[in-house]
C-alpha cells in the first residue's frame, strides 16, 4: 500500500478497503440467504455473486491504467533511493 499512497495516508486507505471487504463479507451470506429462501435454489445467489465478481474486475480493468513507476513514488518508498540515503 506504501506504493500508491503516502506513507501519512497507508492506514486510512487500508481502513478503507479493509471496510469495503468486510462489508462485503457481511452482506453476502445474508443477500444469498434471501435469494435461496426466495427461490429455493443456490443458481440465483451464484449468479448475482458471479456478477458482482465480473462488475469488479471491468472496474479494475477499467480504472487502473499502468503501473505506477518508482519516479513517482515519495522519496524513500518502497526502497527508493533518494539523494540523502
Amino acid at each position: 500500500m506504501t506504493a500508491a499512497r503516502p506513507q501519512n495516508y497507508v492506514a486510512s486507505s487500508g481502513s478503507i478497503q479493509n471496510f469495503g471487504a468486510y462489508l462485503g463479507g457481511t452482506c453476502s451470506p445474508f443477500v444469498t440467504g434471501l435469494v435461496v429462501d426466495r427461490t429455493g435454489s443456490f443458481t440465483m445467489g451464484l449468479v448475482i455473486a458471479a456478477a458482482i465478481s465480473v462488475m469488479g474486475a471491468v472496474v479494475y480493468l477499467t480504472v487502473v491504467k499502468r503501473p505506477i513507476t518508482e519516479g513517482e513514488l515519495e522519496p524513500g518508498v518502497a526502497g527508493v533511493r533518494t539523494s540523502l540515503s
